[in-house]
């Protein structure tokens, strides 16, 4: 049904909010603010924006984003892994003939990620920060990567944890798949929704 597979990574691929959280925690014990793993956690699982906004850090908040993003990086290339399912589901996709690309808010240092966990091979384009569009759910960098890599649109499917992912793919008029895991996102409306990535097979 679907010969185009655009994945999220963070949260989608990769099993990142684990690793995100003990950033921030970092981060929050630096400068004194009261921590609490699970609401961390939940403000995460929203945005990285959206849990910067909920603390009281001594910076604005592009600030604080940058030293998160200092905290966080090292932290990821070590330590943070797909998860159980990621490549299986990339080689199935690559098995049919089905495309597999990424759009991450990540910089390029997402590279090193995909290449340690051995699947850079699995994806046609990886659309990383450093091309400078908006943000999710801005359509603008998901109608960047349709146009550059001729995808058709009908047949197209973007994979994601979030509501951004979700909005972003129908921004963009393309249909989506909401994996959620813990049934964070109960009320929001999409095409698919899975609890493991390993049900897409039966999609796509």
């Amino acid at each position: 049904m679907y010969d185009y597979l655009i994945y999220d990574f963070d949260g989608t691929l990769s099993d990142t909010y684990p690793i995100f959280t003990e950033a921030f925690l970092k981060m929050m014990e630096k400068y004194g603010i009261p921590q609490d793993y699970d609401t961390v956690y939940g403000f995460l699982k929203q945005s990285v924006g959206a849990a910067i906004s909920n603390y009281d850090f001594p910076m604005s908040k592009k600030e604080a984003r940058a030293e998160f993003e200092e905290i966080y990086q090292p932290i990821a290339v070590e330590k943070q892994n797909l998860f159980p399912e990621s490549e299986e589901i990339l080689r199935f996709g690559l098995s049919k003939n089905k495309k597999n690309y990424v759009y991450t808010h990540s910089g390029l240092w997402v590279y090193a990620l995909l290449n340690r966990m051995g699947i850079r091979d699995c994806f046609d384009f990886v659309l990383d920060s450093t091309y400078d569009f908006p943000r999710k759910p801005d359509p603008t960098a998901l109608n960047f990567m349709i146009e550059k890599c001729g995808i058709d649109k009908s047949k197209a499917l973007m994979i994601g944890d979030r509501d951004l992912d979700i909005e972003v793919a129908h921004a963009a008029g393309i249909h989506a798949c909401l994996i959620d895991t813990d049934n964070f996102y109960p009320d929001l409306k999409s095409e698919y929704r899975i609890k493991t990535l390993s049900e897409l097979k039966e999609i796509i």
